[in-house]
């Protein structure tokens, strides 16, 4: 994913977008896949202009000299120049300012790094290192130093033998010099690093693959510093662009969604709507509280157009002037559904040939309720309606699809019982703001979504299936066939999908500090890889079953 600065009631925030042409931005972060990356604003945080020792102090990180934690670099520029300083030691000295900055040597061969041993697997959240920080009393720059900061870094990791590509952060320009203000390259920047599932990086080895060495134009760093938890704190959120309200009993909320399924090619072969429980072409009938369509004259905008699968203006419903309330749209399921997702939009596709000559961005403002009903006839004046929620729509941020929140686009809610359960239900309606041609609210297509079969560790293997339920594995991988996946398979030190002596050997070699402990070598969830371990092991290769966090005791 790569992330991009942008700026809300003077807030540096971060939002996750695809690339564009848009203008360059000073800072960019890609994460790889399973990793999430942000940068929260800190901009030259810890920043102290006092000498060493006194002043322009590093806070305490597990990547501190004084904590046991080792630098090295693919070389060093100090002897190089017959100094003493600019060398790998300078990386954790615990130090701000360029006399305790590391610099690369001329001669060394890309990749470009400096690395930290910690000693010991280590569990950490967030990393932080910056050109120069502090010490603008009797520094070589006479303040704070301000080249040799631009360009793409690399963050890495490695637990054993491989190393890990976390993210890269392309550092392209300053937005000012001053600390605790706009991005600033060459100041200390705080990054919070985590999985995809948001737990912490387990890794004994750290290292910044930087862009430059040497003597020239070479890159500096200051200090490179691995926390267990980020120490900057996070900004204010923004004012949300909408508010959401579940009734009592249920769940409503949105997962930064925004014009998903755009389309802007025109129907039939464009703008087409997501497979749904709602479609006609799925069984499904719609109702309204009125026609806007007949009114004047047209074939369109009928309750026909929420369900006909396709996006565009001339494809939606809008509500007849002479509704009375409550003013609805609704779906008539054709049967009884456990349901977990609606959504709907005021246009989100057909840019060819809409009545709009784009995307029409009016008739969106306004509440929304979410109801469900399990009578027989969903159309009928007998129905029992129940509400899930309520949702305003305040404010559109942008007019971009998939980046902030876009009014008119589509949007997807998730609901459910408050214990987390789909929703049964044999229709669905939507009580709109407005009816009429004048102001009256246009909806694009109301979809509802049918739940599938519960997923604990979201890797698409449905629980009742999965050889793993508990730890993400999508491929299923089961080397030896007893019906639990290589990623649960305690006591597998070795890796080979299998527990057998070779993991009585690889376990002894881990007590013996040979080599790191895998997540699978805890047998019996005691937090450690030890005697106990190979106990556990050497059960289960004669037929009992090894138990750790990763596959839950009975």
């Amino acid at each position: 994913m790569r992330w991009r600065i942008w700026r809300a009631a003077g807030v540096v925030l971060t939002a996750g977008l695809a690339p564009t042409a848009s203008a360059q931005m000073p800072l960019t972060i890609d994460a790889e896949p399973g990793f999430v990356v942000s940068w929260n604003g800190n901009d030259g945080d810890q920043f102290d202009p006092g000498a060493p020792p006194g002043g322009a102090r590093v806070p305490d990180n597990l990547g501190l000299s004084s904590n046991g934690a080792v630098a090295f670099t693919s070389g060093d520029l100090g002897p190089e120049l017959g100094i003493g300083f600019h060398v790998a030691a300078n990386l954790n000295d615990g130090f701000y300012g360029n006399f305790n900055a590391w610099m690369g040597a001329s001669a060394a061969t890309p990749p470009f790094f400096v690395a930290l041993d910690l000693g010991a697997l280590r569990e950490f959240r967030a990393v932080a290192w910056g050109r120069d920080n502090g010490n603008d009393v009797g520094d070589a720059c006479g303040g704070q130093c301000t080249d040799r900061s631009l360009g793409q870094y690399t963050l890495q990791f490695m637990q054993g033998s491989t190393w890990v590509t976390v993210a890269t952060f392309d550092y392209v320009s300053s937005e000012d010099d001053a600390a605790g203000g706009g991005f600033t390259s060459y100041l200390r920047h705080e990054y919070r690093v985590t999985t995809g599932s948001g737990d912490p990086i387990l890794a004994r080895f750290v290292r910044l693959l930087v862009p430059a060495s040497g003597i020239g134009a070479g890159t500096a760093i200051d200090e490179l510093e691995v926390h267990v938890d980020p120490i900057s704190p996070p900004p204010p959120p923004p004012p949300p662009p909408f508010d959401i309200n579940p009734a009592d009993g249920f769940a409503l909320t949105w997962d930064g969604n925004d014009g998903d399924f755009f389309d802007a090619a025109a129907p039939p072969q464009g703008a087409r709507a997501p497979d749904n429980l709602a479609l006609a072409s799925s069984g499904a009938t719609a109702f309204s509280s009125g026609d806007l369509g007949p009114e004047l004259g047209l074939g369109f905008h009928v309750a026909a157009n929420v369900n006909d699968g396709f996006f565009g203006n001339i494809n939606a419903w809008m509500g007849a002037t002479a509704a009375t309330p409550p003013f609805h749209v609704g779906v008539d399921l054709g049967g009884t559904f456990p349901v977990d997702r609606v959504a709907w939009g005021r246009d989100n596709g057909n840019d060819d040939t809409d009545s709009c000559g784009g995307q029409c961005a009016d008739r969106w403002q306004g509440t929304y309720q979410i109801q469900v009903t399990q009578s027989p006839d969903p159309a009928g004046p007998g129905a029992a309606w129940i509400t899930v929620g309520s949702v305003a729509y305040t404010t559109s941020v942008d007019d971009l699809v998939g980046d902030q929140f876009t009014a008119y686009l589509r949007h997807e809610f998730a609901i459910s019982t408050s214990g987390g359960e789909p929703i049964s239900a044999t229709g669905v309606r939507l009580l709109v703001p407005a009816t009429g041609i004048g102001g009256g609210t246009a909806i694009d297509e109301l979809e509802v979504h049918e739940a599938g079969p519960p997923d604990a560790d979201a890797d698409g293997e449905p629980d009742g299936s999965d050889n793993c339920p508990h730890w993400p594995n999508p491929a299923q991988t089961d080397t030896d066939g007893n019906g639990i996946g290589d990623a649960c398979e305690c006591g597998d030190q070795s890796g080979d999908g299998v527990v057998s002596i070779l993991d009585l050997l690889a376990i002894n070699e881990v007590i013996f500090a040979v080599v790191p402990p895998s997540p699978l070598c805890d047998t019996n969830e005691d937090t450690l890889c030890n005697v106990g371990d190979i106990l556990g092991a050497n059960a289960k290769i004669f037929g009992q079953t090894a138990y750790c966090a990763r596959y839950p005791s009975p």
